[in-house]
């Protein structure tokens, strides 16, 4: 969905995507260490620490390796909630550096930091031709292939995706299956990906590993897909507290739909108070609607409100999601919420954006 997402990736997927350093030895199958190396997630511990300010400079004095880990790190903070200025900075970083400058490891790690920047500013085609400058011998290939995949996914080319998925098969086994079961998913093979889901729930349903939250976004999409909310939103419940902001989108519209309100603004209103003023559009445009139909008063949709006039004038095509999810939920507006989400779904093309401009098409 385009709401700041990755999919996400996420959502595959999530999401989803994206490094996290793995060995050098490229001999050995490629294991994935968490679920960052997945579907561009990543374990929140320490990333809602404040940014240094010095970040910057410190960063144009170290060796060019360090800047690459220090510009993936901030990628890997902006998928969280009140962390999305930091793909800024990440951008900021990346900008000086010279590819014919650096080696060929060093370039490898390089295109994969752009594409992941260039996937999050919806430039899919510059994405895949970034991805497509990743050696195949590199350790950020099989990563390449499942951003590839996301990306695919997002446009609803699902006989690309499934090329990639394929071609990870090589590399991670289990990434491989469940990557194919995504795209199954939204081929709506329902029978075939029920009985994969029931299959692999004995191992990711009682079990940690960096394929867990990957496995249980798929099983809410295909709920969702389903229109068996109660589940979807189960499944997007996994470790919410720990999740990126995609998942947090997906568990908050099937809250909606299971009539959970309260519990919406109660968890996003913490949110809120915790990251204040860098709370994301996407998910203040849905604790304003939870504050609505709790009848909380009108702080939050007053606020959105202000946000939302702000990215009509930019004519703000990045987040036409949000300002379609305002106008069809927050305030009620048939031409302009059906505006915004035809345009959204001109860039995204997932379950959550057809809802979407369906439910913008009704009102």
């Amino acid at each position: 969905m385009a709401n700041n997402k990755l999919k996400l990736l996420t959502s595959a997927a999530i999401t989803l995507l994206m490094c996290s350093f793995p060995s050098k030895n490229v001999a050995k199958e490629w294991i994935p260490n968490k679920s960052s190396d997945v579907i561009l997630e990543y374990d929140v511990k320490d990333f809602n620490k404040p940014t240094n300010r010095n970040d910057i400079s410190i960063a144009s004095e170290q060796d060019v390796s360090s800047l690459l880990d220090t510009v993936s790190e901030h990628i890997e903070r902006s998928k969280y909630p009140g962390n999305s200025n930091k793909l800024i900075t990440a951008k900021k970083l990346i900008a000086p550096v010279k590819t014919e400058e650096l080696t060929s490891s060093q370039a490898n790690q390089y295109y994969l930091i752009k594409a992941n920047i260039a996937q999050s500013d919806h430039q899919f085609e510059r994405t895949i031709l970034l991805l497509e400058q990743i050696d195949e011998s590199s350790i950020y290939y099989p990563q390449s292939l499942l951003v590839a995949a996301r990306v695919y996914i997002i446009q609803n080319k699902l006989d690309l995706a499934d090329s990639q998925c394929r071609q990870l098969l090589s590399h991670n086994i289990a990434a491989s299956e469940l990557c194919l079961i995504e795209v199954k998913v939204h081929q709506e093979k329902i029978d075939t990906v029920t009985s994969s889901i029931k299959r692999l729930a004995k191992r990711y349903d009682s079990t940690d590993t960096p394929l867990t939250r990957f496995y249980h976004q798929i099983k809410g999409t295909m709920h969702r897909i389903n229109k068996n909310y109660s589940d979807a939103e189960s499944s997007f419940s996994f470790e919410l507290n720990e999740a990126p902001v995609s998942q947090w989108y997906q568990w908050a519209d099937m809250a909606f739909e299971n009539k959970s309100e309260h519990s919406v603004y109660q968890k996003l209103n913490q949110l809120a108070q915790k990251h204040q003023s860098n709370l994301e559009d996407g998910l203040l445009v849905r604790l304003a609607r939870a504050e609505k139909l709790a009848s909380k008063g009108d702080h939050f949709q007053s606020l959105i409100h202000k946000k939302i006039e702000l990215r009509i004038l930019r004519n703000d095509q990045l987040h036409a999601a949000d300002i379609a999810y305002y106008y069809t939920y927050v305030s009620p507006n048939s031409e302009l919420a059906q505006q915004w989400a035809h345009r959204n779904w001109n860039h995204v093309k997932e379950p959550a954006d057809k809802a979407l401009l369906e439910q913008a098409q009704k009102l």
